[in-house]
């Protein structure tokens, strides 16, 4: 399998990373939650994806060329022949910045391209080209930097993730977190905006954010699971294994196990 990956150094953070995966060996893949979305473009052969084991509300764009695959709170499962995508991660908030559809649409399932933006048909020309990734991914962040500049919602989106980022932090070392007094919103309003910007209540949010920093730490460090657990603002072995089972279906010794060399895919 190849896999490339490029940093965008636009977008006013809210692109994080741009990516290729190809794969010419029939394969099946579980893709744990990463508390991103993602607008991924698909170069090679429709694929299969396990809509029930999914969760998905609505069956997935397998054969369109591009998707917009919003906040997933669970697992995805899916079965190759071969595969080729290009894909680019963004913050939560760009689901809203850029198409103007509440996060909340989008959670746990995705749409077309097409339905959602104009001009897809000139990135299709430009990423099937027979051009290096890189030169493929500058464009792909000039053409979303762009339509993210272009949002009359920008401002909001770009203070709304950056404030999530610092309270998902403060949860991971355990510190209290006062939504309302960081956002400057009522309780009411704190509900009504985490929906339409992050795809579900804040509550849940923060855990997903909790649950991505202790994968990430999982997968790329070898200390005890317990240690990993307190250093990521669970409060004991039995919590962490609740937390992470709640996104990942499985338990931490269980993804240990199962790792691969990419963080959060699962051969299963």
């Amino acid at each position: 399998m190849e896999f490339q990956l490029f940093q965008p150094t636009k977008g006013n953070g809210l692109i994080r990373l741009i990516w290729e995966q190809k794969s010419d060996i029939a394969s099946t893949w579980k893709i744990l939650p990463s508390g991103k979305v993602e607008l991924i473009f698909r170069l090679g052969k429709p694929f299969r994806m396990d809509h029930e084991r999914s969760h998905l509300k609505s069956s997935s764009p397998a054969s369109a060329f591009c998707f917009f695959s919003g906040l997933h709170t669970r697992p995805l499962y899916f079965e190759y022949e071969s595969f080729h995508f290009i894909g680019v991660q963004l913050e939560p908030v760009a689901v809203k910045a850029l198409s103007g559809i509440p996060a909340s649409d989008l959670r746990d399932n995705a749409a077309e391209g097409t339905d959602l933006f104009s001009g897809i048909a000139e990135l299709e020309d430009v990423l099937c080209a027979p051009v290096p990734f890189a030169q493929k991914a500058a464009f792909l962040e000039e053409w979303i930097t762009r339509r993210i500049r272009e949002s009359q919602a920008l401002n909001l989106a770009v203070k709304l993730s950056s404030t999530m980022d610092r309270l998902t932090q403060c949860k991971k070392l355990g510190h209290p977190v006062e939504l309302e007094r960081h956002l400057g919103y009522s309780r009411t309003q704190t509900f009504r905006i985490f929906n339409d910007w992050f795809g579900d209540s804040s509550s849940k949010i923060m855990r997903l954010g909790q649950f991505v920093h202790a994968l990430t730490a999982l997968h790329f460090h070898q200390g005890k699971l317990t240690e990993i657990g307190l250093q990521n603002g669970y409060f004991d072995q039995s919590h962490f294994i609740r937390g992470f089972k709640e996104f990942a279906e499985m338990t931490p010794l269980e993804y240990r196990t199962a790792r691969t060399n990419l963080p959060g895919q699962l051969r299963y």
